[in-house]
């Protein structure tokens, strides 16, 4: 099944994933803007400013995996398991002539 936005709906965990990103650009905005520790509400907040949609348990989930943590680790964390990821593939030789 396809989504609005052209994403794969692979029972619906892409789509979650795509929509989560939304509340995590919110939390990196907030720490940009100099709150050390942002809340809840400065997540609605920002993204309430963008006329984005909220849903409260999204806020929630993404609060209980960010507060209290050092933003710059986690997203230290984020880089070295994504180093960990295989980006290798079968390369295409050139066709001569």
């Amino acid at each position: 099944a396809r989504l609005s936005r052209g994403r794969r709906d692979d029972d619906g965990v892409q789509a979650q994933r795509s929509e989560a990103m939304k509340y995590l650009a919110a939390y990196m905005l907030a720490v940009m803007g100099g709150k050390t520790d942002p809340t809840a509400d400065d997540i609605k907040s920002i993204l309430a400013s963008v006329g984005a949609e909220v849903d409260d348990e999204t806020v929630a989930t993404v609060m209980g995996q960010l507060s209290g943590k050092d933003l710059e680790e986690v997203m230290a964390a984020g880089r070295e398991k994504f180093a960990a990821v295989p980006a290798g593939g079968g390369g295409v030789a050139a066709g001569g002539g």
